[in-house]
């Protein structure tokens, strides 16, 4: 068994919640029962009240926008109010192990969000979904997405020159607000990285750590291009890549 498997197993999930995505574990409800009293015999004379918590729906991807080759990109949402993280699937495409993360994650969300408050993440499931399908990295006409982000700090680039995945994440961007956006896809490496802006800093090490990955300040290593550089250079942003080693399975990638 890996080693990042064995550590992820034995580890405390709320140090994810709480360092990561901020989801706090304490429900909005109280369901202590309140104190006993003897049974009396009645007859009743109401219909009975609808349950206050309705239980969930079965979870499913939403659709929004179009990537370049007309497919939608698999969104969900989570929370109404509180810290707003914004989650992209592997902007690669092509990859399992991030992509079984981040359905997981959104299953977990979708199971826990009746009693967590204090929190709204909205996840994409991957920012390229032409490379999914086609088992690519890189989007129907040939380019791989995590070079064509503007630079954050030039006006002059056009909305209309960008390619429809980039398009799409920078109106999320803009209309989502997200203090945090965290980047899920996989390394070519026996270990595993997380990168992340100077400003959450704090957050990840002690989720580095846990999961015994190294950690790397962004946006030094992050090249031109990409999301790590783009939101990194923003002041209104943090940003964290999560990059988990290729060799993990997508079984072992999260401990169910």
């Amino acid at each position: 068994m890996s080693t990042f498997h064995s550590s992820m197993e034995i580890a405390d999930r709320r140090s994810f919640q709480e360092s990561v995505l901020r989801l706090p574990d304490t429900p909005v409800f109280d369901l202590s029962p309140g104190p006993i009293s003897e049974p009396k015999t009645r007859v009743a004379t109401t219909k009975p009240t609808k349950p206050l918590v309705a239980a969930p729906q079965p979870f499913a991807w939403g659709e929004e926008g179009q990537s370049t080759a007309g497919l939608p990109f698999q969104i969900y949402s989570a929370g109404n109010d509180g810290y707003r993280t914004l989650v992209v699937g592997s902007v690669g495409g092509n990859d399992p192990v991030a992509i079984r993360l981040v359905d997981e994650l959104a299953m977990h969300l979708h199971q826990q969000q009746s009693i967590m408050g204090g929190f709204e993440t909205f996840v994409i499931r991957t920012l390229n979904p032409d490379g999914l399908k086609r088992q690519s990295f890189v989007n129907g006409n040939g380019k791989y997405v995590n070079n064509f982000f503007p630079n954050a700090e030039d006006r002059t680039v056009r909305v209309t020159d960008m390619i429809s995945e980039v398009r799409f994440a920078l109106r999320q961007f803009e209309e989502r607000q997200p203090q945090r956006v965290i980047h899920i896809r996989t390394v070519r490496a026996d270990r595993g990285v997380i990168a992340a802006s100077s400003s959450a800093r704090n957050a990840v090490k002690s989720l580095g750590e846990w999961l015994q990955f190294d950690v790397k300040l962004l946006p030094g290593p992050a090249v031109d291009g990409s999301i790590e550089k783009y939101v990194a250079s923003t002041d209104r942003m943090q940003m964290i890549t999560i990059a988990v080693p290729a060799g993990v399975s997508p079984a072992e990638a999260w401990p169910l």
